[in-house]
Formats: C-alpha cells, sequence, structure tokens
C-alpha cells in the first residue's frame, strides 16, 4: 500500500486497479445503502470511507502519473479522469449531505 500511495506502481494498476474498481464498488454501495437505508449511519460511513478512500487515491494516481516514464498524453489523461472521477463522487454525495 505504501509504494501504491508513494506512485511508485505502474501508472496503470494505480488508476484502474487502486482507483477506478474500488471507486465504481463505493458508487454502487453508495446507491444500494441509499434505497434501502435511506438516512442511516451505514449510508453515511460508507460515503466517508468513499471520499477517504477517493482523496488518497487521487494522490496515489498524481503521483503515479509525475512519475510515469511513457508518452506525456497518458500522464495528463490518468489526471483529467481523476479529475472527473472525483466530480462524479462529489455529486453523488450531494445526495446525501
Amino acid at each position: 500500500m505504501q509504494n501504491l500511495f508513494a506512485g511508485k506502481r505502474s501508472l496503470w494498476f494505480t488508476l484502474w486497479i487502486g482507483y477506478g474498481l474500488p471507486f465504481y464498488i463505493f458508487l454502487m454501495l453508495l446507491d444500494i445503502f441509499s434505497t434501502t437505508y435511506k438516512q442511516s449511519i451505514v449510508t453515511y460511513v460508507t460515503a466517508l470511507c468513499a471520499l477517504c478512500y477517493c482523496i488518497t487515491m487521487t494522490i496515489a494516481v498524481w503521483r503515479s502519473s509525475d512519475l510515469y516514464n511513457g508518452p506525456e498524453i497518458w500522464k495528463l489523461a490518468a489526471k483529467v479522469l481523476v479529475v472527473f472521477f472525483d466530480i462524479q463522487l462529489l455529486a453523488e454525495l450531494g445526495k446525501f449531505f
């Protein structure tokens, strides 16, 4: 986990496995919990975990893209994609607070 946060893992792994996959799992859980439990503590705890995880992984992807040795377009694309992921998460969390 330290290597992942430090950006020492490959960019594709950090972006898709470390950030993208858990991101969409959190979104699905939030959707399920918000319809099943409405305004319960389960929904709020999941939302808080999603927010903390996404902040951590945004930093990890940013660092990984800075250390990436490939074409510059992939560095930029990863950063832009993470910003879109973060905006999507904030819009989703806006439904609860």
